[in-house]
This record gives C-alpha cells, sequence and structure tokens, in this order.
C-alpha cells in the first residue's frame, strides 16, 4: 500500500516541487519519494517519525531484509518483496537526514541518541488533563447519562481506521467485556458489526439486540470520549497516534497489537506498568476478560498512566516539531546541488539479484 501511495505521489510532487521551488522539505518517514526528490533537486530534508526510539533502532541495527523476511512468513511474495524495497528505501535516512521523532523519554527509556535524532514528543493538540462530561455526539451523550445513573465504568475500544478485526476477534471482544460489569463505547466499522451476536441491520447499519451498557457505532468522537471521566481503560490496537491519544487522556491500556510498530508500542507500555497485552492471534473471551478485569481492578496501571501523561505534557510536540526545522533552516545549510530539470529520471531497479534471491529463499521457506 505504502509502495503504491509513494510511486503514485512522485510525478505531482515533482511538479509541485518545479513550481514552488522550496528551500526545505519535512517529510514523513514512509514517503521515499519525498527526500529522493529532495536529493535529486538538492534541497535539504528533514524527515518525521511518528513512532518510538526502537522503532528507528530496527533501521539502523538490524539490516531490513530481515525484517522483510519476517513480514513474508504471512503475506504473499510479491507483498514480501515489496516490503523489502521500502525499507531498504528508508533505511539510509534515519543515519544521514535529521529526523523528528515524536517520542518522549518515559515512553522510551533514557538512551544514547545520534547527533540526528530530535526527540519531540507527539505532535498531536495537548488538551486538559481534566475533561469534558460531554461529548459532541448526542446520541453518545443520552447513553453516557444512562450509563452514569447505573455507576458504570466505561471500557472504549477501538482499533483505527484501517486494521480490520477477523470474526473470532469481534467475538472474543464482545464476549469477554459481556462477563465484565462495565459499560462499552466501541468503535466498530460498518463491515466488522456483521460478526456481532445480533450483526446489524443492512439496510440502516444499526446495531440492535445488544445489551444497553454497549454502545457501538462506525465513528465515534475519539479524543472527546478518551477524555470523559467515566472512560476507564482503552482498548487499542497501539497504533502510535491512537497509543499517545489514549496516554493524553491518562487512560490505562488493554493492547492488541497486529503488526509494524503496533507491537513493539504495547510492549513498551507494558513495561511502562499502564497496560496489559493481548495476543490477537489467539484471542479469547477469556483472555479478554482476564486482562480487562486486571486493569480495572489494579489501580496501579491507571497510577502509572497518569505519569506517563505528566511526562508527555512535559514535551513540546508540534511546536518542538516547529523550532527544530526554523533552527536547521536557519543553520545555513545550502542546497547540494543545482536543480534538475523537469524530465523524470530513469529510476534503476533496487538490488534486484538480491531482491531475487529473497524470493527465491522465502519461496523455499514457504513451500517446506
Amino acid at each position: 500500500m505504502f509502495a503504491y501511495y509513494d510511486e503514485r505521489m512522485t510525478a505531482p510532487l515533482r511538479d509541485l516541487m518545479l513550481k514552488e521551488d522550496p528551500d526545505m522539505i519535512l517529510a514523513d518517514f514512509i514517503t521515499p519519494c519525498a527526500w529522493e526528490l529532495a536529493e535529486e533537486f538538492g534541497i535539504p530534508v528533514v524527515i518525521n517519525v511518528p513512532g518510538p526510539l526502537s522503532f528507528v533502532s530496527i533501521f539502523t541495527h538490524r539490516l531490513a531484509l530481515s525484517a522483510a523476511l519476517g513480514a513474508c512468513r504471512e503475506v504473499s511474495l510479491a507483498e514480501g518483496l515489496a516490503h523489502y524495497n521500502i525499507l531498504e528505501r528508508m533505511r539510509p535516512i534515519f543515519t544521514s537526514k535529521p529526523c523528528l521523532v515524536n517520542s518522549f523519554i518515559g515512553l522510551d527509556k533514557s538512551q544514547r541518541m545520534p547527533s540526528n535524532l530530535i526527540l519531540t514528543g507527539p505532535t498531536a493538540p495537548r488538551v486538559a488533563a481534566e475533561g469534558s462530561s460531554l461529548t459532541s455526539s448526542e446520541a453518545f451523550n443520552d447513553w453516557l447519562a444512562w450509563v452514569r445513573s447505573e455507576g458504570l465504568k466505561v471500557v472504549y475500544v477501538t482499533m483505527g481506521s484501517m486494521q480490520k478485526l477477523e470474526s473470532f476477534q469481534v467475538k472474543a471482544l464482545y464476549e469477554g467485556l459481556a462477563r465484565l460489569k462495565c459499560a462499552v463505547a466501541w468503535s466498530l466499522k460498518e463491515d466488522q458489526q456483521c460478526f456481532l451476536p445480533t450483526g446489524a441491520d443492512p439496510t440502516t447499519g444499526a446495531v440492535d439486540g445488544l445489551p444497553r451498557r454497549f454502545y457501538i457505532q462506525s465513528w465515534m468522537p475519539q479524543n472527546e470520549a478518551l477524555q470523559l471521566p467515566d472512560v476507564a481503560l482503552v482498548i487499542t490496537h497501539c497504533g502510535f497516534g491512537g497509543l499517545n491519544e489514549s496516554i493524553t487522556a491518562g487512560k490505562p491500556i488493554v493492547a492488541t497489537p497486529f503488526r509494524v510498530d503496533q507491537p513493539m508500542n504495547a510492549a513498551l507500555v507494558k513495561e511502562r506498568g499502564m497496560a496489559e497485552v493481548l495476543d490477537t492471534a489467539t484471542l479469547s473471551a477469556a483472555s479478554v476478560e482476564a486482562a480487562v478485569a486486571k486493569v480495572l481492578e489494579n489501580e496501579s496501571y491507571a497510577k502509572a498512566a497518569k505519569e506517563m501523561q505528566r511526562l508527555l505534557f512535559k514535551t513540546g510536540g508540534a511546536e518542538t516539531c516547529v523550532e527544530a526545522v526554523e533552527l536547521l533552516a536557519k543553520s545555513g545549510e545550502q542546497k547540494i546541488a543545482p536543480k534538475l530539470s523537469a524530465a523524470p529520471q530513469p529510476k534503476l531497479p533496487m538490488l534486484m539479484p538480491l531482491l531475487l534471491g529473497v524470493g527465491l529463499l522465502v519461496f523455499s521457506c514457504r513451500s517446506k
């Protein structure tokens, strides 16, 4: 997917750079065309990295080849080769370009860092430690009023915008939470609501027939919901953005990581004492019930979450990113080469012999 987006972005970005003549480029770490075109045009580039230091270390201390081979265990050969290709294009930037790492000491341990890495903290807006008792959704507010009348704690469930749950995972989450005395606010995409015990109305998309303490919608006002004092715990896949939303709200976590940086993010918050981690490949009602009950009943998780929130609030976030970019721009760094013509430059195949070798090795392993 990222390789596809990167390919589609290259020509429009080239045209934009020719038109705007930028002095500096700030690029996300997953868009190789940005720094490759910057180098081609002789423009300084700064890389934004929404992840922990341990994510950066994958590229600086391990071969991308091993990561690609690991990914190939569960995906097609074509996807594995695409994975390897984009990792190899990304790997050099973590040691050769200024990188704004959106993490903070507290989530990451104190450690030595290369001089090109700048810790900024998460870039999402900071909100007050004590949130409002209402959201922008009237229907959700009505449900919350009933929850409060029953004296229930709320478990908020979210898997982000891209993760698709399988049938057994939806059922495990529902059945495990149904066994507990709590209310559940669940952001669950429409195409996955059919896995619930009552399914969803194919015409209206409404989820009916569930206990009143379950509020399940395809979209939720998540930032507002997480700030609610009623929300006692968040079940999340631990994508870096969602993880830091939970930390910003000071909420303990039951983590359900799937891929990429999610397992290492989940491991970090577990190590910090604010989370328990579930194995999504073997998710069961019993494991969900046990993990959620443990976090709800043990006050140490909430206490650790509040400490993480305090440390996050000490960081500058987006302001630190801006200050770093301004400092780099003022440092006198000049364009490293004259601009090239508008004609697209031919791209040589990247490490084709090695890619072929990887493909044959993976094919052989999968066959066995």
